[in-house]
């Protein structure tokens, strides 16, 4: 028994460590969300495309070279995953942002200017979402 106990420890162990890293990656994961939803209210949903295959390539080749160790990289095994996974949703991330900037929608639109917040419209789009929101919560 004593052999079972040590093998779940060890899963906890590699499940905790993968909750460190990814922690990180939600800061990302959002920042990408927000500028594929900003894509989408504008109707130019061909550079999703491209983040889709930058994020999938870059978490497919560093998985392959973290998880296993290929290629000169020490095997991390889960750990390598949560790191592929972390560089990935960078890297999504910085291609998103510079095409932004590129294009110049960050002046066109106002984005990342910071405003202050009408609360009033706040409350309307709240509204709004609310009947989308608890059909998330039921689905759940």
């Amino acid at each position: 028994m004593q052999g079972r106990e040590s093998e779940v420890t060890g899963l906890g162990h590699a499940e905790l460590e993968t909750y460190r890293r990814r922690h990180v990656g939600f800061v990302f994961q959002a920042f990408n969300l927000a500028l594929s939803a900003f894509f989408i209210g504008i109707s130019r949903t061909r550079v999703l495309v491209a983040a889709a295959v930058i994020l999938s390539t870059t978490n497919i080749v560093l998985d392959w070279l973290l998880i296993f160790g290929k290629g000169g990289f020490p095997e991390l095994g889960i750990g390598g995953a949560a790191r592929a996974t972390l560089a990935a949703e960078i890297a999504t991330s910085a291609f998103l942002l510079a095409y932004v900037l590129r294009r110049g929608y960050a002046v066109r639109f106002g984005l990342f200017r910071l405003q202050g917040t009408d609360l009033r419209l706040a409350g309307r789009i709240a509204l709004m979402g609310l009947p989308v929101s608890l059909n998330a919560l039921v689905d759940m």
